[in-house]
């Protein structure tokens, strides 16, 4: 007896039926999604790329942004160009005005004002040597009993005298106003410091007259002592000019 065979079912009715059920799952889906999307898949259900379906709009975007981007950047780099290229003028013209300023500020040797210095000095030594020898003369004859020595003291003492000495007093101040004046009229910072110097010098001349007015004559040590502190006083200011005259800058 011949057994009849039977063929195996067909998978297809199963395979239809599948693929019937992912459809309807993804229409399903496509009814909550928004019409932008819904149009995006539909286009890849058709056969067209997702990618392909937004590339336009997304060259648009990102051609805006890099246009946006280099224009920000070439901007920005200008920006920084001429921002430096103006702090580099400002500081030539900075150095330049401070190179000037330098060069005005260089002291200068004044041959005038050294002469001027030299002669001062001598008229203060002058005077006061002047003083302090009267004054020895002075003390000396006032120990004598000679009637000779007596009219000598007379005209010593009369000689010594702040009337006697007015005009040297007078002559002296008036040069070191001069002096002064023509010091520190010299364009230079040093002069900032030598100024007080010319002002002690001008003081201690000025007490020493006073000094002289108020006792009508003045003793041989005070006027030696007057004039050594003098002397040292002038030679600060001769230092000064020398080294000037030296090609170097006073400190």
């Amino acid at each position: 007896m011949v057994e009849a065979r039977t063929s195996p079912p067909s998978p297809f009715p199963v395979i239809l039926q599948c693929c019937a059920a992912k459809k309807h799952r993804r229409r399903l889906t496509l009814r909550k999604m928004p019409d932008l999307e819904q149009s995006v898949h539909r286009k890849a259900d058709t056969g067209t790329d997702r990618r392909h379906a937004t590339q336009p709009e997304t060259y648009a975007q990102i051609g805006k942004v890099a246009a946006t981007g280099w224009a920000g950047r070439s901007l920005n780099t200008l920006s920084r160009t001429t921002g430096r290229a103006l702090l580099l003028i400002g500081l030539i013209a900075a150095a330049t005005a401070m190179a000037a300023m330098l060069t005005a500020c260089a002291p200068t040797y004044d041959n005038v004002a050294d002469q001027m210095l030299v002669d001062t000095q001598k008229q203060a030594d002058d005077g006061l040597l002047k003083l302090e020898n009267l004054g020895n003369e002075t003390d000396s004859l006032k120990k004598s009993t000679n009637a000779a020595d007596k009219k000598a003291l007379t005209a010593a003492e009369a000689q010594a005298s702040y009337a006697s000495n007015v005009d040297f007093y007078s002559k002296l101040q008036s040069s070191m106003t001069a002096l002064d004046d023509r010091i520190t009229s010299n364009p230079d910072l040093s002069t900032q410091k030598i100024a007080p110097a010319l002002k002690a010098l001008e003081d201690n001349i000025d007490s020493v007259r006073q000094t002289h007015a108020t006792q009508n004559e003045l003793s041989p040590d005070f006027a030696k002592l007057t004039r050594q502190q003098m002397d040292q006083q002038f030679k600060a200011l001769t230092v000064y000019e020398l080294t000037i005259k030296n090609g170097s800058k006073p400190q």
